[in-house]
């Protein structure tokens, strides 16, 4: 998964909001390393993976919504504010 994006945002802090949508941003691409590695090793294990993914996907989906309502909300106040 890409993630590019959200190190920009992590390290340049656009918004100008409290540290916890930034904290919130680093636990969320920390995530992504995590499902990234196991997408690295899903060819050489693909039963593991594959059960691992699976027990993991209703977690991702809740923080994947949870992430993207903090950044719709960050971005309605900055067009609130301009």
């Amino acid at each position: 998964l890409r993630k590019t994006c959200l190190e920009l945002l992590i390290t340049h802090r656009y918004f100008d909001t409290t540290n916890d949508l930034y904290n919130y941003s680093e636990e969320y691409c920390d995530l992504l390393n995590v499902i990234n590695g196991q997408l690295a090793v899903w060819e050489s294990h693909p039963e593991n993976t594959e059960k691992w993914f699976l027990t993991q996907v209703k977690t991702w989906r809740k923080e994947f919504l949870t992430y993207k309502r903090k950044i719709f909300n960050e971005i309605q106040k900055f067009y609130r504010r301009n």
